[in-house]
């Protein structure tokens, strides 16, 4: 019976150390590209990167994104495959979106050509909800970012003097 004890007193307080370091981890930013460009289609890649700063690796079992444009829900994007985050190391998480501009403009009555033509005026917003795997639990973690397409895609627009 003590031996049960001891295993369990061990096991909580290495599973608390861990959630700290989890709650330590970092989502960041990495890259957006557009991968295409068309009348029905628009396809952008994002990369984000995530620190794991844990001592063991992390299964994400499901993540969700809610993508916005100038505060405008756009679409959303769901992965419900596993993804291991390795133990004390940045993993890159790439997703594909997939814009059709002609929905874009029936939700939000915004000309989807200002998507390329001036980036700079588009505001994306992209919540994500990721489900990470914690010994027998999952605990949903949520983080947002937010920038101009501008600056997420790398352009520079000319500035005039």
């Amino acid at each position: 019976m003590a031996a049960v004890a001891g295993v369990t007193a061990t096991t909580t307080i290495w599973a608390i150390a861990q959630y700290k370091k989890l709650m330590k981890n970092v989502t960041g930013y990495k890259s957006v590209s557009i991968k295409e460009a068309n009348k029905d289609n628009i396809v952008i890649q994002v990369v984000y990167t995530y620190t794991n700063n844990m001592d063991v690796d992390v299964v994400l079992t499901k993540q969700k994104y809610d993508v916005f444009l100038d505060d405008n829900y756009t679409t959303s994007l769901t992965n419900d495959s596993e993804l291991t985050l390795k133990a004390n190391a940045i993993t890159d998480i790439p997703l594909t979106l997939r814009i059709n501009p002609n929905d874009v403009y029936k939700k939000l009555k915004l000309n989807p050509l200002i998507l390329l033509t001036n980036p700079g005026k588009v505001v994306m917003r992209i919540d994500m909800k990721v489900w990470v795997k914690l010994l027998f639990f999952s605990i949903p973690i949520t983080y947002s970012y937010e920038d101009k397409l501008t600056r997420m895609l790398g352009i520079k627009l000319p500035t005039l003097k």
